[in-house]
């Protein structure tokens, strides 16, 4: 028996989501979608498919910044056609990628999933090591703080800042 019940949007995503319940959508404009739009993430490298958002990473190559959201069409026989977009990131076709960079600040793009992030990390065996020394000290750590106090902190604070660094000014020169 249908219902007498309709959901009244003009919202497109929302009307979107209405027809893929079977619900009945009515609009105050008159203005609504023709046909049920779904999304899904195609890998560019290996034309893998995740229905799934989200994903940064195939999980097929493992490549990342080749996943691209395109349009899923079902046919009247239940086949499911992916659409094909145009490919905005050009990317290593022209140039090759630049050299990794060394450093705790360096920039280099992730180009896999299995890439380590060490930005910031001390592995659980440096963290492990430091303690063990710090252990070994622990009967001179009296000793040391007082003689710190007696100098008047850090014993070699001039020499902490970058030397690369420029300057201060020192008037105001023009540029």
């Amino acid at each position: 028996e249908p219902s007498n019940i309709a959901t009244v949007t003009s919202d497109f995503p929302m009307q979107n989501v209405i027809l893929q319940m079977n619900l009945r959508l009515l609009t105050p404009d008159g203005v609504r979608i023709k046909s049920v739009e779904r999304w899904a993430f195609r890998c560019e490298a290996c034309n893998h498919v995740v229905l799934k958002a989200g994903k940064e990473f195939c999980p097929q190559c493992g490549n990342g910044g080749t996943m691209k959201k395109v349009t899923i069409h079902v046919g009247e026989d239940g086949v499911m056609q992916f659409g094909v977009r145009k490919r905005f990131n050009t990317r290593g076709t022209r140039y090759s990628l630049p050299a990794p960079k060394g450093g705790r600040e360096a920039k280099n793009p992730v180009l896999r999933e299995d890439e380590t992030f060490r930005k910031g990390y001390d592995g659980a065996g440096v963290k492990a090591k430091k303690q063990a020394d710090a252990d070994d000290f622990s009967c001179f750590e009296g000793a040391l703080s007082q003689q710190r106090q007696e100098a008047g902190g850090r014993f070699d604070v001039v020499h902490r800042k970058n030397p690369n660094e420029r300057k201060g000014q020192r008037s105001s020169r023009r540029k």
